[in-house]
C-alpha cells in the first residue's frame, strides 16, 4: 500500500484453497490496496482538515472578543468617567450659582462630594493606566525575596480604616515560617488590595474575610474568602476581564470600572502564578492565586514538560533554536543553559558545537562565570576580550578559538529559567553589539513561544507549529548564503534612515526571517525562467502571508509580523498582497524590499547571470517612485559609499539622476 512515495502498509492474502491464486487475484488485490490507500489518506486528509477549521474557529473567536473588547472599550471608559464627571460638574455650576449667597447652607456638603467624585475619577484613570503599563510590559518586575506574613499585615493594616467602618474582621490562616516569596513586592501588594477591597466592598457588615496560605512544591498557594454577594455562575468565566461588571441589583450599588481584577491576573500571571475564584450567590466568593517560592520561580520548565506531555518535542525546539543561533551569527559553538533549582547551577541541556564529556561535566553556580552572571543579574552580556574586561576576567579556556562571547537571559513569564552562549565566530571576528541584539531578538521569542506553551489549551499542536517554524527557518538560512551581507545592510540602512535602536532591532530581526515563507514554494517554480504562469505567480504572491503564518507561533511585536506580510509592497500601490502606497507601507518593509532587490540582482539565478553594484543600483533608481521609495534608496548608496563601492563623484551623479524622479514618501 503505497501514498505517494511513502509505503503506509501491506495487504496480505493467503490460504486459498482448494484453487491456486492467479493474475487475476494479484489484481483484484491491488485495486484493493489502491483503494483502500485513497481512503486512509482521505481520512487523514479529512482528520487534518477537521483540525484545521477547529483552529480557525478558535482564531475567529478569539478575534471576535478581542475587536468586541477594543469596541467596548472607548464606550466602558466614557461611561466611566462621564459620572463623576458629570457629578462634579453639577456640585461646582450650583456652588457657582449660589457663590454670593450667604443663606446657602450647603457649600461644605456639596464641596465634600466634589472631592469623593474627584477622588474616584482618579481612582478609575489610575487604573487605566495600571493595566496598559502592565500588559505592554512598561511596568516590568522588580524582584526580591519578601515575606508573606509582614505584606499581609501591612496591607490589613492599611485597610482597617474600611474594615471598622463595616465592623468587619480579617480571619489570618497562616502557617509559622513560611519560605520567602520571590516576586515584586509593590505589584503583589496591590493584588491583595484589591482583593482585600473587593471582599470589603461586597460583603455585609460584621462578616469575615478568611486569608489561607498554603505551601506548595514551589509555590505558595493563597486564599481569600468572604461572606459577601457572591457572583452568578454565568458570570465567573469573564470575571476577569477588562471593563467586565456583574450586572446584578446587588453588585450595581458599587462602583468601579471593572479592571481591578484584571490588573490582579495580570500581575498573578506575570509571576508564573494562575489565579481562580469559586463562589456562590448570597454565600460568597473565594479567589485562590499562586506565586513563586524564592529560588522556586526557575523550575518554570519543569511545569511546561509536565502540563504538554511532550518532552521529546520540547527537547527538539530547543535544539532547532540552538542550530538557529548558531547559523545566524555564524558560530561555531552554541550552548542553552537551564536553572537547576535545587542546587542553584545552571547546567547544558543543549548545545550545538560542544562535545558530549563537556555538556555531562559543565555546572555552573548561579553568579558565578559569566553564565551564572547573567542568570543572576538578569542582563545580557558582550564580552570582547574573556581576558582583559571590566566584567568579567578570566584565562581563555582553550575549547573557545576567539576571545569574545555572547551570553543572554532566556525568560518565561519574566523569570530567567536559563541563558545561551555563543561563542567561536567562524569569521575570527569579535561579536559585537548587532550581534548582541539579534541573539536578544531570538531568545525572547523563544520565551514567548514558551510562555504560550503553558498557556495554551492544546499545547502539543502549538509545539509542533512552533517546532516547523524553527525548521523553516533554518531551511530558509540553508537557501539564502548571503543573509548575514542581506541583515548587515538593512541594519547599516536602518541607521543611516534615522530609525530608533529599538526601530533597528525589529528591522534587524525581520531582515533575517522575512522570506521564511519561500521554504513553502517548491523549487520547480523558484528555478523557472522568467516565464512564470499566472499560477506560478499567484503562488509566489502567497509568501508574505505564509511567512506571517509560520512566524505566529514566535511572533509577539505587531510590527515585525506588518514588515513580513508588507515587504513586497510598492510604493505606487502595485505590490502585494495588500497594495499599499507611500507611508502606508511600514518603513521596515521598504527597507527590506530596496535591500532584498539589491541583493537578488548582485546574486547568480538559474535564469540569468548576476549584475554588477552599478548595474544594480542604476535598476534601484529606475525603480524609485514606483517600486522603491526614493529615500530609502538614496540612503542605500550612501551606505554603499561607505563601503567603498562608489566614489564621491560617482555617489553625487547618482544621486542627482535619483533627484530627477518624483519623490515619494519619507520614512
Amino acid at each position: 500500500m503505497v501514498a505517494g512515495t511513502h509505503v503506509i502498509g501491506a495487504l496480505y492474502a493467503g490460504d486459498y484453497e482448494p484453487k491456486q491464486f492467479d493474475p487475476r487475484h494479484t489484481r483484484l488485490l491491488a485495486v484493493l490496496s489502491h483503494h483502500l490507500t485513497v481512503a486512509i489518506e482521505k481520512s487523514k486528509l479529512y482528520e487534518s482538515l477537521e483540525n484545521k477549521i477547529n483552529d480557525y474557529r478558535k482564531t475567529i473567536k478569539t478575534l471576535e472578543k478581542a475587536n468586541a473588547l477594543k469596541t467596548d472599550f472607548c464606550s466602558h471608559v466614557s461611561h466611566e468617567l462621564k459620572t463623576p464627571l458629570t457629578a462634579m460638574k453639577a456640585y461646582v455650576e450650583t456652588l457657582l450659582v449660589h457663590m454670593d449667597d450667604p443663606h446657602f447652607t450647603k457649600r461644605r456638603e456639596f464641596l465634600d462630594i466634589v472631592g469623593r467624585e474627584t477622588d474616584r475619577l482618579i481612582r478609575i484613570v489610575r487604573d487605566i493606566l495600571d493595566i496598559s503599563r502592565i500588559e505592554f510590559g512598561e511596568r516590568p518586575l522588580q524582584r526580591k525575596a519578601f515575606g508573606i506574613e509582614q505584606l499581609l499585615a501591612d496591607v490589613v493594616s492599611m485597610l482597617q480604616p474600611s474594615l471598622n467602618a463595616k465592623c468587619m474582621h480579617v480571619q489570618m490562616l497562616v502557617p509559622d515560617a513560611l519560605p520567602n516569596v520571590d516576586g515584586d513586592e509593590d505589584l503583589m501588594k496591590q493584588v491583595f488590595i484589591n482583593l482585600l477591597n473587593n471582599a470589603i466592598k461586597y460583603s455585609p457588615d460584621e462578616s469575615t474575610i478568611r486569608i489561607s496560605v498554603e505551601e506548595r512544591a514551589v509555590e505558595l498557594a493563597v486564599s481569600i474568602a468572604d461572606e459577601g454577594i457572591g457572583i452568578p455562575e454565568e458570570a465567573l468565566e469573564s470575571i476577569f476581564d477588562k471593563y467586565f461588571r456583574v450586572k446584578s441589583e446587588k453588585s450595581i450599588m458599587h462602583d468601579g470600572a471593572g479592571l481591578g481584577l484584571a490588573i490582579v491576573k495580570n500581575i498573578v500571571e506575570q509571576h508564573g502564578g494562575y489565579i481562580a475564584v469559586k463562589s456562590e450567590e448570597d454565600k460568597g466568593s473565594t479567589f485562590t492565586f499562586t506565586v513563586p517560592k524564592e529560588h522556586c520561580f526557575n523550575d518554570l520548565l519543569g511545569y511546561i514538560s509536565e502540563l504538554v506531555s511532550a518532552k521529546e518535542d520540547l527537547h527538539e525546539m530547543m535544539q532547532l533554536i540552538v542550530r538557529m543561533i548558531a547559523e545566524m551569527l555564524s558560530a561555531k559553538i552554541v550552548s542553552l543553559m537551564l536553572l537547576d533549582k535545587n542546587r542553584s547551577e545552571l547546567f547544558i541541556k543543549v548545545s550545538y558545537g560542544l562535545e558530549d564529556w563537556i555538556v555531562e561535566q559543565t555546572r555552573v553556580k548561579l553568579g558565578e562565570g559569566i553564565a551564572g552572571k547573567v542568570a543572576q543579574s538578569a542582563m545580557p552580556l558582550l564580552i570582547d576580550n574573556i581576558e582583559r574586561n571590566e566584567v568579567y576576567t578570566s584565562l581563555n579556556n582553550p575549547q573557545y578559538e576567539t576571545m569574545s562571547l555572547l551570553s543572554v537571559p532566556l525568560f518565561v513569564n519574566k523569570q530567567v529559567v536559563g541563558v545561551i552562549n555563543v561563542n567561536n565566530k567562524i569569521s575570527g571576528e569579535r561579536f559585537d553589539q548587532d550581534d548582541m541584539n539579534l541573539l536578544i531578538s531570538f531568545s525572547e521569542r523563544m520565551s514567548r513561544a514558551l510562555e504560550r506553551v503553558r498557556q495554551k489549551d492544546d499545547s502539543h499542536a502549538f509545539l509542533e507549529d512552533t517546532i516547523e517554524a524553527f525548521r523553516k527557518m533554518l531551511e530558509h538560512q540553508d537557501k539564502t548564503k548571503s543573509i548575514e551581507t542581506l541583515i548587515d545592510l538593512t541594519v547599516r540602512l536602518s541607521r543611516r534612515l534615522g530609525l530608533s535602536e529599538k526601530e533597528v532591532q525589529v528591522i534587524q530581526y525581520v531582515a533575517s526571517v522575512h522570506d521564511i515563507g519561500m521554504t513553502r514554494i517548491s523549487d520547480d517554480i523558484l528555478n523557472k525562467t522568467l516565464d512564470l504562469s499566472s499560477e506560478d505567480k499567484e503562488e509566489i504572491q502567497k509568501h508574505p502571508k505564509t511567512g506571517t503564518d509560520l512566524m505566529r507561533p514566535l511572533e509577539f511585536v505587531e510590527l515585525a509580523s506588518n514588515m513580513i506580510l508588507y515587504h513586497h509592497e510598492c510604493v505606487d500601490g502595485s505590490g502585494y498582497p495588500m497594495g499599499l502606497k507611500g507611508e502606508e507601507i511600514p518603513v521596515g518593509s521598504r527597507i527590506l524590499a530596496v535591500i532584498d532587490a539589491y541583493q537578488s540582482m548582485v546574486s547568480d539565478k538559474p535564469y540569468r547571470k548576476k549584475l554588477d553594484v552599478d548595474e544594480a543600483v542604476e535598476e534601484l533608481i529606475d525603480c524609485s517612485g514606483t517600486q522603491f521609495d526614493r529615500n530609502v534608496v538614496e540612503a542605500f548608496i550612501d551606505v554603499l559609499r561607505e563601503d567603498g563601492r562608489f566614489a564621491a563623484v560617482e555617489t553625487k551623479r547618482l544621486k542627482k539622476r535619483l533627484r530627477g524622479k518624483v519623490a515619494t514618501t519619507s520614512p
